[in-house]
Order: structure tokens, then sequence, then C-alpha cells
């Protein structure tokens, strides 16, 4: 049996970057060793290479594979995993690492490569929007504009305080626009700053943009925020931490499986904070337990 371990140099801050990565190859390979099993750690090299790497090991007959990165990563190996039935681990090391505490899963190293191994698997749904798989959050609007602007600036900037910087830079500027919606039968049409859908609770370090949403019940949930000044949207910033988003008025919130998302624009939108080149029109749907994902063992997705 071997565990494949794909580790993203490139995630979290500079200084830890630069700090520890033989730290995190030896880490893996002796926690695996300790199993009985056969590490095999790679380092990707750029975008896509996790990908690569997943399905190759996935063709191998790995038993297991563990993705080592931020919600990016996790989203590219995951990808390459989908309706494998090969068990993904997770250990979350980027910005947000929204999928890994939607999930409940440990946020320090050690505790989350040990819960890839020992855990249990459950199964997680994955979200299409213009033919990109996504598990946790994706959508239009601010929230990819935001995306875009840091993976630009992200070299000098990653971490958290690199993404808050840009999002506060960001959302003065920010011009929403206007968006038709038919969701399952229904439509809608409005102006609004983001329109997501979440598979997950979360964007990560507890931005609730869906309080209450499950990885694995067969549904995505649609957040329409409406439109309003800056001073305002600042000032609402403050809901996606307290859980209290769907208060505000302005805030349309309905579950769905399938949607249809135009504007009189090309939309470019993100799949787990990655961006992506604008597209009109975009189809969003569900494709229910796509995913298997290695959890605690006390834990229900």
């Amino acid at each position: 049996m071997h565990v494949a371990v794909i580790i993203n140099p490139a995630a979290g801050a500079l200084k830890r970057r630069r700090a520890d990565l033989s730290t995190r190859v030896s880490l893996a390979e002796r926690l695996i060793a300790v199993r009985g099993a056969e590490a095999r750690v790679l380092l990707t090299t750029g975008r896509g290479d996790a990908f690569t790497k997943a399905r190759e090991e996935v063709e191998r007959g790995a038993a297991l594979v563990v993705a080592w990165g931020g919600d990016g990563t996790i989203n590219e190996v995951g990808r390459a995993m989908a309706a494998s039935g090969v068990p993904l681990g997770i250990v979350p090391a980027g910005s947000g690492n929204g999928l890994a505490r939607a999930l409940g899963l440990p946020l320090e190293a050690e505790p989350a490569i040990a819960c890839a191994l020992d855990g249990r698997d459950v199964p997680v749904d994955a979200g299409e929007i213009a033919g990109r798989l996504f598990f946790n959050v994706s959508g239009v609007g601010l929230d990819a504009h935001v995306a875009w602007v840091f993976d630009q600036v992200a070299a000098h900037g990653r971490g958290l305080a690199g993404y808050v910087k840009v999002t506060a830079q960001t959302l003065w500027r920010y011009e929403a626009a206007e968006y038709q919606i038919e969701a399952d039968g229904t439509r809608l049409e409005q102006r609004a700053v983001i329109v997501a859908f979440a598979n997950g609770s979360q964007y990560g370090n507890g931005a609730q943009i869906a309080p209450g949403a499950s990885p694995s019940d067969g549904w995505l949930d649609m957040v329409v925020v409406g439109n309003a000044s800056p001073i305002v949207n600042a000032w609402r910033a403050r809901r996606l931490f307290d859980g209290s988003l769907e208060r505000d008025t302005r805030v349309h919130r309905q579950r769905v499986r399938e949607v249809r998302l135009t504007s009189g624009q090309p939309m470019r939108f993100h799949v787990d904070g990655e961006p992506c080149d604008p597209e009109r029109p975009l189809e969003i749907r569900i494709h229910p337990g796509a995913l298997t994902v290695r959890v605690r063992k006390e834990n229900s997705a």
C-alpha cells in the first residue's frame, strides 16, 4: 500500500514556507512509515501540477492521496480524484482553509496527517460551474474579483493579512452588476455585489457565506448579496463573521441543484478561491457524493 502526499510549497505565508518545507516532508514520511505504508511525497511546481500528480497517483493505485496546501491545491487534487473512490486527506496550509474548516478537520499539520491516515471516509458533494468542479465555494462578483486581484499580487502578500488588505482596497472601488438567475425553475433578477454557490459554509477564517451549509447534503446554497454603497458593504462584512448575513434584507439565500446565471457582460468567477477567465452565461450544478474525503472519526460532514 502506498500513500501519496502532494505538497504545495507556495501555500501559506512566505516566511513559514521557507522555514518548514523539509520539516513537512519528513513529518509526512515518518507518520506514514509508522503505519506500515509506503510514502510518496511530491512537491508541486506550479498551477495545474497538483491535478496532474494526483491523477497519476490514483492510476498508480494509491490507497490514499493527501493534499497539503490551500483550497486551490485541494481543488486541483479533488478534481483529479472525483468519482475515483480513492479517499482524499487534507492538510490545510492556505490563507483561509475553508473546506477544512467546513469539514471540521484539524488545522495543524501533525493531527491533520493523523486524521488523513486514521479517520473515516465520507462522501462530499462537488459543485460544477462552467465545467469546473469545486468543493467549497464558487461564485461571481466581489469575491471573484478579489480572488483575481489577490492572485496577481500573491507572490508579495500571501496569507490572511494579504487577503484582508486586497479585500479592503477592492471593496471601495468595486461596481456591482445586474444578474439574471434561473434556479430550479425559479427566476430572480437583481443587481448584486456577490452571487455565491456554497457547498461548504465559509470562505475560510470564519467568514461564513452560508452558515449551516453541508458539503454532503446534495444541495448548493446560493447566496445573492444585493448591492449597497461601499460604506454599507464594509459594515455588512461583519455579518460574515457573526453568522448573521441572512438578516440583511438585501440577501437572498436558496438551496439549489441547477442554476443558469447570465449578465450583460462576461462574468469573472472563482472556484474555491482560484480565479477563472470570464464567461457568459454560467451553468452551475451539483454532483452529490462525487468525492470521498477522510475526516475525523467522530465528525460528520
